[in-house]
């Protein structure tokens, strides 16, 4: 089964360099990747917050849209392994 795993270079919750041991973990095609400026719940976000500012930005967080980088590699990916006509893939921000 292939396996798909990324996170953001602005994720204070989760480490970017342990994703790049996946294919240690997976049986099969193991894919990765570390997108530029993506928090923890996979939006655009542009600055890193902090111990004193985490509370106000995971509540601003939630009205801005997915990580468009995110949504194109969903969207390869799922084409590439499980699709075989074209989709378009929207998601509302």
């Amino acid at each position: 089964m292939p396996s798909l795993s990324f996170t953001g270079t602005r994720d204070i919750q989760a480490n970017p360099d342990v994703i790049k041991d996946l294919p240690k973990y997976v049986k099969g095609d193991a894919e990765y990747y570390v997108i530029e400026n993506m928090g923890h719940f996979c939006k655009l976000i542009t600055s890193t917050s902090t111990m004193f500012t985490v509370k106000k930005d995971i509540i601003a967080e939630g009205n801005l849209p997915i990580h468009p980088k995110l949504v194109e590699l969903l969207n390869n990916w799922l084409q590439a392994h499980f699709v075989n006509t074209p989709i378009e893939v929207s998601i509302l921000g």
